[in-house]
């Protein structure tokens, strides 16, 4: 070999040991900074576990009326605040004696203003548990912070703070209405489930939504499932408005399922005609809504569709039968066609 090739062989090698030696200086740096930050999450740990189980046994000795709260707040430091708050929502949140919750929310008092500041001023995940934190520990102050978060940037903490307005009735539902256009995207179940949860008292604003032809289609339906889930018997002359002058499928099955309780021929009419309907979905809901407010004789042709070609028509007709204390013998059948 040349003295030439000779060098450049060395001058590769000795590429080829820097370069070895440096990555495993980087993996040495890594594992160094990873034991570091794990031994640094140890520790943290470990101090909260040792803060808890003091501040458990004190609230024992509290509940139990051998010691004044004021002896347990001695024991919170102005940094362990929001350790302590933590702590409490835990409490409640897996406590099931009334007077314990109670006692959690009492001792909650004096710092929850700490914890509103950091449903403004945390990351996503801390707005979000801050917001729960101040929903389960609500003393019916600071309830402006959770009103805030609403529009909140972070979906997460907007739905969390939605769903803690609803639950604790700080307002009216217009709130919430107000703002879907923006919840859309979110669950629909979750959408229903909070609008419902503002009760009875949101049921009027909900109706004007949903009869209001300008409001988007699918905040609508989202309306009409939330008076669904509310069980509104006041509904059934809308419904029937929607199905006869509404174009929107998804609207008008919203519609089918808002009916309920006694209805009128006219309403069961147009119900029986689209159980005949092209589209899927209207089928499917006309024979479930059948199943709930139909006569003697729509049961006979619910056990006609037992043998439907759509698995969802068949769905809800063996459902709505066995709602309705009709035996399903024919389900066996349903399979003959070929389909799950």
């Amino acid at each position: 070999m040349s003295d030439m090739g000779l060098a450049r062989s060395n001058l590769v090698m000795t590429v080829l040991i820097i370069s070895t030696a440096a990555m495993f200086a980087m993996v040495l740096v890594f594992m160094v900074a990873a034991w570091w930050l794990r031994r640094g999450n140890d520790r943290k740990a470990a101090r909260w576990a040792a803060l808890e189980a003091r501040w458990q046994a004190l609230l024992e000795s509290i509940a139990a009326g051998e010691l004044a709260e004021a002896k347990l707040h001695a024991q919170v430091s102005s940094g362990e605040r929001l350790t302590f708050l933590d702590f409490l929502y835990k409490q409640v949140i897996r406590e099931e004696r009334a007077e314990r919750v109670a006692l959690c929310r009492r001792l909650a008092v004096p710092y929850l203003g700490t914890m509103a500041g950091r449903v403004r001023t945390g990351d996503i995940w801390q707005r979000a548990r801050a917001v729960r934190t101040l929903a389960e520990l609500w003393d019916g102050a600071h309830s402006g912070a959770i009103v805030e978060a609403l529009d909140d940037p972070a979906a997460h903490v907007a739905q969390t703070a939605a769903r803690a307005y609803a639950r604790l009735g700080l307002g009216p539902v217009d709130a919430l209405l107000d703002r879907l256009d923006r919840y859309q995207p979110w669950d629909r179940r979750l959408l229903r489930q909070t609008l419902a949860a503002v009760g009875p008292e949101g049921a009027p604003r909900l109706l004007a939504s949903l009869r209001n032809p300008a409001v988007a289609a699918p905040i609508r339906v989202i309306c009409a499932d939330a008076l669904a889930a509310l069980s509104c018997l006041q509904c059934n002359e809308t419904a029937l408005e929607l199905l006869r002058s509404e174009s929107d499928v998804e609207l008008r099955a919203a519609a089918l399922r808002l009916l309920r309780g006694d209805v009128t021929d006219e309403q069961l009419e147009a119900v029986r005609a689209l159980r005949l309907s092209p589209e899927p979905v209207l089928q499917g809901q006309a024979v479930a809504c059948l199943a709930r407010i139909g006569k003697a004789n729509d049961l006979t042709d619910l056990e006609a569709d037992l043998n439907h070609s759509s698995p969802w028509v068949r769905f809800n007709a063996a459902r709505g039968l066995k709602q309705r204390g009709t035996a399903v013998p024919v389900l066996a059948g349903a399979g003959a066609n070929g389909q799950e």
